[in-house]
């Protein structure tokens, strides 16, 4: 079953249900719930009718940052997730979550590409020391998630100024 959003008509595979923690179950909380649509209409908000022509890309990168966090949320309750790989998800949940960043969200498209980016890099960084499987096991986007990584961070220092994107790689860097 796949329900269209009601904020633009967008379809996702997140669905409302019960709880899980070991990959078998793809459905959000009523919590999760929240949090994926509140983000998703920020995003949609962020993206309708503002991006200029060189930022489209972005724009629709910017699409995929609420399946992005929900991934990160269920990565964090996953006992297949080594515990080093839980603090550094952590620490971009509390980035995400603070309002301070290091380009205001109130800018159109750019002001949510640093959100974007930084979840890129941890999960880059999560796939170094957590099976494939894991990851693929939580996701509930449309476009396959390691090439959506791959992608965020090639067009990175295109949208965002070098000195940004080096600041959220010295911020979520990976770390021995």
């Amino acid at each position: 079953m796949m329900p269209e959003t009601k904020d633009y008509g967008v379809p996702s595979k997140v669905e409302e249900a019960g709880p899980h923690g070991d990959g078998a179950d793809l459905c959000l909380d009523a919590r999760e719930r929240r949090v994926y649509d509140k983000m998703r209409s920020k995003v949609a908000e962020a993206v309708r009718g503002k991006a200029p022509p060189g930022l489209q890309k972005a724009a629709e990168l910017l699409l995929a940052l609420p399946d992005l966090i929900v991934l990160i949320f269920r990565l964090l309750r996953d006992r297949r997730v080594p515990l080093r790989a839980k603090v550094k998800l952590a620490v971009f949940a509390a980035y995400f979550a603070s309002p301070i960043d290091l380009v205001p969200d109130v800018i159109p498209v750019v002001g949510r590409m640093d959100d974007l980016i930084g979840a890129a890099l941890v999960l880059r960084d999560l796939l170094t020391v957590t099976p494939k499987e894991v990851v693929h096991s939580h996701w509930s986007g449309n476009e396959d998630v390691i090439e959506l990584i791959q992608t965020v961070l090639e067009v990175a220092p295109e949208i965002l100024n070098r000195r940004i994107v080096g600041g959220l790689l010295m911020r979520f860097r990976k770390r021995g």
